[in-house]
């Protein structure tokens, strides 16, 4: 290679670049005619003098013996100059040129080829287990250029596995390759190696490896997974090594994947006589060596057995009559769960499948389809146990019909009745609206009467309920056989002149009854037209009509009653109608300003009757009751009075009227409590006080001698000059409505005294003294029908002022 400059020009031959020890020329070449002195020299490095060389007459003067003989220098003229250098691996890189006095020549850089000679492989070991890194290094000699080192396991190229390194000395360079390599089972037996090359003729080649690689076994199952078996039944599961190194001393282990911690089986069969459901799931099996421990291989046994069930439906199943029932069941546990075929049939005919489905609906289920039913379900293994249910329809109550009881008067009777329900019923005995037993829970309902009388006789209301209906009723039929019964063995009617009569007599008897009426001395009448009617089994109505009454009509009768238990007589007195007999027993209660009057009503003489009560004092006049209804012949009445002035004596009686006339009661006096007064009510006490007088007397006899007497009871009104108008709006009476003579009014003060034992009243006409001014509270009656009765008590008003009692007077 030739590199020219102005004046000079160095070259090398046959090249600059050139194998270490061999022989180049460096020659160096002056422009013709060069500037004497003429002198060259070859210098290295940038001015280190290597030889320098002097012509003269074709030889060279003045030059080191080095550059003579070590050099072989030559002066051949004065323009070109040479020298030859054997060059060393020290030569590489330098750079080379010459110059002469005047001028320098160009520069050229020799490199200088140092080929590979060796190149080492090292490793730490031959023998690895799979899985571990193996470190190799591959290291060549000092080399120019720098070798390449190629990797092999047997023939394959793994180079691009390596990484390297270079170290340079002297213009040669030494490389280092290292290869980190995973080994796997499949290196086992590969030989491993390198080489080095830094020209494409030659190649060095390291010492050959061969490795050895341990592994762990490798392990499959000969069992399918999953593994099929039926419970009850040898399962066998096996295992085997398809490769390991070393394969020997293989030790085997069995366990459940959820319980690694548990060895089964030490072996490659692992065998399960008898496997239960709950030994399903995956297994595992390893094998080891002195490398380690296999992969696990699992299989799944899947442990298959029969349906489970279990019903969905409570037992009992209650459902009422009539409506849809639904019985389901379900599975609760199967293997396989799928296919399912179900059967349900009545527990007592297992051949009879009613219907095949896990819900079995029953529209309008009757009570005949009560009773256990069983269901099964089937898979591929088997049928399951049966499941139970019981089917409770309900339904209501229905009394079973029975003919009527015939029992004898003073028998014991047991009346029964059958129940039919479900439920059993809870029943109550009724007499028309009087309960008379409740029983629970029953069926067969069951009264007793210890005694059976004649009035017992009647249709007993029997009510059955339970939850399905409440309130199923029938009658049950008792009838008594008894004499007849009458209410009221003496009758006494009470008619007016020569009229009609028209009456009848209740009768319970059982059987029906005959009857006879007669004269005391046993001689009928035959004027009387005679019908019985029939109102119930044992309730009859006996009619008498007479069309007209004649004297010889009246008298005392005996109506006899009989049947083939016995006879009942009734006395019945036909008489003409007078005025009624006396009330009796007046009681008096005074209790503040209120009092309370009571009595007992006597003979209303053959008339209807009524009744009024009167409420006198000697300042005020009088009060008395619209009139009072007569409730019947013994009975207790009852009136109240209201609004009665305090600390006051007041006398009260009881009339009874009929059309006949009037009598009256004994006259009881009570005096009205002390009451705290305000100024008014002081005022009044005060001039009430100052103007008492002297009671008069007046007596009206009435004689009762067989005849008839009318009571005319007539009223004058007067008017009183010194009451107000303010007086008269106030009344200190309410007004009270007399319903047979009209209303009056009179002002008065009374006082009654009887005669008890001539039963001759006297009315007490008192003088008249009132206060001007004063204001009168207003009177109230109010009355009861009955001392028992539960009615509330009306107001009764009747205005009695300016009241006279005239005498009576007789037809």
């Amino acid at each position: 290679m030739v590199f020219f400059s102005v004046g000079i020009t160095f070259r090398v031959h046959p090249s600059n670049i050139v194998e270490v020890n061999e022989v180049v020329t460096l020659q160096c070449a002056l422009d013709p005619n060069p500037t004497p002195p003429v002198v060259v020299f070859f210098s290295y490095d940038f001015g280190k003098i290597l030889c320098s060389l002097e012509p003269y007459n074709g030889v060279c003067k003045n030059a080191s013996s080095s550059c003579v003989t070590r050099y072989n220098g030559s002066c051949s003229n004065e323009t070109v100059f040479s020298m030859q250098v054997n060059v060393s691996w020290t030569w590489n890189g330098k750079s080379l040129s010459c110059n002469s006095l005047y001028s320098n020549s160009n520069t050229i850089n020799l490199t200088v080829t140092v080929p590979v000679t060796s190149v080492t492989l090292t490793l730490n070991s031959t023998t690895v287990i799979a899985g571990q890194q193996i470190n190799l290094t591959c290291t060549t000699s000092y080399c120019n250029p720098p070798a390449d080192i190629t990797w092999y396991k047997s023939s394959t190229d793994i180079t691009s596995q390596s990484t390297y390194t270079r170290v340079a000395l002297n213009g040669s360079v030494k490389t280092t390759s290292q290869l980190l390599n995973r080994v796997v089972k499949t290196d086992n037996g590969q030989d491993v190696f390198c080489t080095a090359s830094n020209t494409p003729s030659l190649s060095v080649k390291s010492m050959v490896y061969t490795l050895t690689v341990l592994y762990k076994p490798e392990v499959i199952s000969t069992t399918s997974s999953p593994y099929r078996i039926i419970e009850g039944h040898t399962a066998a599961l096996e295992c085997r090594v398809t490769a390991a190194n070393p394969n020997s001393r293989i030790t085997w282990a069995w366990y459940k994947i959820d319980n690694p911690g548990t060895v089964l089986h030490n072996g490659s069969k692992f065998t399960v006589p008898n496997i239960k459901r709950k030994m399903s799931g995956s297994y595992s099996c390893t094998a080891s060596n002195s490398v380690g421990t296999s992969e696990a291989v699992d299989i799944n046994i899947d442990i298959q057995y029969k349906p489970e069930v279990r019903s969905s439906a409570s037992s009992p199943y209650r459902v009422i009559e009539g409506q849809t029932a639904v019985l389901g069941s379900t599975v609760t546990d199967a293997n396989p769960n799928t296919s399912i075929l179900w059967k349900w049939f009545k527990t007592d005919n297992l051949t009879d499948v009613l219907y095949n489905g896990s819900r079995f609906v029953i529209q309008n289920i009757m009570r005949d389809r009560s009773g256990s039913y069983s269901c099964t379900a089937s898979n591929s293994v088997g049928t399951s146990e049966a499941v139970d249910a019981y089917l409770d329809v309900q339904y209501k109550p229905e009394i079973i019909h029975k003919p009527s009881t015939l029992v004898n008067e003073n028998e014991k009777v047991i009346l029964t009745r059958t129940i039919d329900s479900n439920p059993s019923a809870d029943v109550l005995w009724y007499s028309g609206k009087l309960l008379l037993l409740s029983q629970l829970s029953v069926k067969n309902a069951t009264f007793t009467i210890e005694k059976a009388s004649c009035t017992d006789t009647t249709n007993f209301t029997l009510v059955a309920s339970n939850k399905v209906q409440r309130n199923v009723t029938a009658l049950v039929e008792l009838i008594v056989n008894c004499k007849p019964m009458v209410d009221n063995k003496k009758i006494n009617l009470g008619v007016t002149g020569n009229t009609g009569l028209n009456f009848s007599i209740m009768v319970i008897a059982y059987p029906e009854p005959q009857y006879e009426l007669e004269y005391e001395n046993g001689t009928r009448n035959d004027e009387f037209i005679e019908s019985i009617t029939k109102h119930a089994v044992n309730y009859y109505t006996i009619n008498f009509h007479h069309k007209t009454l004649r004297e010889c009509d009246y008298g005392t009768y005996h109506l006899m009653i009989r049947n083939s238990y016995g006879l009942s007589t009734v006395k019945v007195n036909i008489f003409k109608q007078r005025k009624p007999d006396n009330p009796r027993n007046i009681r008096v209660t005074c209790e503040g300003t209120r009092a309370t009057v009571q009595w007992i009503s006597s003979f209303n003489g053959g008339d209807r009757q009524t009744f009024n009560v009167f409420a006198l004092n000697g300042h005020q006049g009088g009060n008395r009751s619209i009139q009072i209804p007569d409730m019947g012949e013994n009975k207790t009445h009852r009136a109240y009075v209201q609004n009665l002035q305090p600390s006051m004596t007041y006398v009260f009686y009881v009339s009874a009227q009929n059309n006949h006339g009037f009598s009256i009661s004994d006259i009881i006096s009570c005096i009205t409590s002390k009451e705290i007064s305000h100024s008014q009510t002081g005022a009044i006490a005060g001039g009430v006080a100052g103007t008492l007088v002297l009671i008069m007397i007046v007596v009206v006899t009435v004689f009762l001698v067989h005849k008839r007497y009318t009571y005319h009871i007539t009223f004058k009104k007067r008017k009183s000059e010194e009451v107000n108008e303010a007086d008269k709006d106030t009344s200190p009476y309410s007004n009270l409505t007399e319903q047979q003579q009209g209303n009056v009014e009179k002002n008065m003060y009374d006082e009654l005294k009887g005669n008890e034992s001539a039963r001759n009243y006297e009315a007490v006409l008192m003088k008249e003294n009132f206060i001007k001014n004063c204001k009168r509270p207003n009177l109230m009656v109010m009355m009861a029908k009955e001392i028992h009765s539960n009615e509330p008590m009306k107001p009764l008003q009747s205005s009695m002022d300016n009241f006279t009692m005239m005498k009576a007077t007789e037809e």
